[in-house]
């Protein structure tokens, strides 16, 4: 079963009559790219039957456009009904050359997920990784990611051994080594009030882990990322929601340093 994202969109034209049908939809096409990087016929997007349209129009005083009258027409059922409620409304005609119509649609999108994870010995130094994994995956999705975090996690690790540099953090820090653990999805700190230990700890490990909403299908292919400075590896496997996982930390079991492996391309 595919999951699904409502997307909530609403445009505005203005212009005549015999363009409102096609403006609005140019318009609608538009907005819906520009929020999940797929065009309206794409197989991953299905348009609810809810909608709402608005029609506004200047009407006509002794052949002369009233700027300070207008008259509204609103249907659910379509532009032709909204532009008739309207019209009704209308005594001494109206202007054709410019109408203002509006439609608010509903599209349900197909998505999958992405989970990054970030570790790092310095709070700023792990929000610039963060920031510049997100990146990556922009560069590589476009418009298709949802850059807002589906969920999220932050965690604080106080180990028994000292890591000197990130480059050294490994993806998986056995339970032996770890003193004290806190975990929060709100923020960092809340995590690190959560860490509680009294005995002395060599490191602490500062984690970010967030999954992120990709419109569309995976494509299985491979694209080569960019280096990131000072880390050691970013790469990506199957998560068990069939999703995907990039980390960025250090050595550790990471294979393929600077790669991120089936990355979907943007369409």
């Amino acid at each position: 079963m595919q999951i699904t994202d409502h997307i909530n969109l609403q445009v505005s034209y203005l212009g005549k009559k015999e363009d409102l049908h096609k403006g609005l939809d140019d318009k609608i096409n538009a907005a819906l790219f520009d929020k999940v990087g797929l065009n309206h016929d794409d197989p991953d997007v299905q348009f609810t039957t809810s909608k709402h349209y608005q029609i506004t129009l200047t009407p006509l005083e002794n052949g002369q456009v009233s700027l300070d009258k207008k008259v509204v027409g609103e249907s659910t059922l379509s532009l032709a009904d909204a532009l008739k409620v309207a019209e009704n409304k209308v005594e001494q005609g109206y202007s054709s050359d410019a109408i203002d119509a509006k439609v608010t649609r509903t599209a349900d999108v197909c998505y999958f997920t992405e989970k990054v994870v970030v570790r790092s010995l310095d709070k700023q130094r792990l929000e610039n990784s963060y920031v510049e994994l997100i990146d990556q995956l922009a560069t590589a999705y476009v418009k298709r990611l949802n850059k807002q975090p589906a969920s999220i996690v932050y965690t604080v690790l106080k180990t028994t051994k000292e890591y000197r540099n990130d480059q050294v953090i490994p993806e998986e820090i056995r339970s032996g080594a770890i003193l004290a653990r806190g975990e929060s999805k709100t923020s960092l700190d809340e995590a690190e009030r959560r860490a509680n230990t009294r005995k002395k700890s060599k490191s602490i490990v500062y984690g970010k882990e967030v999954s992120l909403r990709i419109y569309g299908q995976l494509l299985e292919r491979q694209i080569q990322a960019p280096v990131i400075e000072n880390a050691t590896y970013a790469t990506r496997g199957t998560s068990p929601d069939k999703g995907s996982h990039y980390t960025r930390a250090g050595s550790g079991s990471a294979v393929e340093p600077h790669r991120l492996q089936n990355i979907s391309s943007f369409r």
